[in-house]
């Protein structure tokens, strides 16, 4: 399946030291979360999931944020399973709340 191969690679991706780079694979996992809970589960399942979504939300660029944050809320919001994953990370409600609140403080800092 497209999604075993696609999402490993995206989100290895957002470790990259091109920003337009990290945009891209955060606007690709964005829209293939988008009503595919495959996908969701895929994202949140991902083998190093909580550092993945640390960096989703450790987005610089306020366009990165908007993208990171549309990856995370299309997780939630398709796929019952990745919501409960994505609540379980520690940390992660509270940074994506700072950064949905504008305190970039919180939504930078690393856990």
């Amino acid at each position: 399946m497209f999604t075993d191969f696609a999402v490993p690679a995206l989100c290895h991706r957002l470790s990259s030291g091109s920003a337009e780079m990290r945009s891209h694979a955060c606007r690709l996992l964005g829209e293939m979360a988008f009503r595919h809970p495959d996908t969701c589960r895929a994202i949140t399942s991902h083998v190093h999931h909580e550092l993945v979504m640390s960096k989703l939300l450790r987005m610089m660029d306020s366009d990165e944020r908007c993208d990171a944050g549309l990856v995370l809320n299309n997780c939630a919001a398709f796929c019952e399973q990745s919501c409960k994953r994505m609540v379980e990370c520690p940390g992660l409600v509270e940074k994506f709340k700072a950064m949905a609140t504008c305190n970039t403080s919180l939504a930078l800092t690393a856990h």
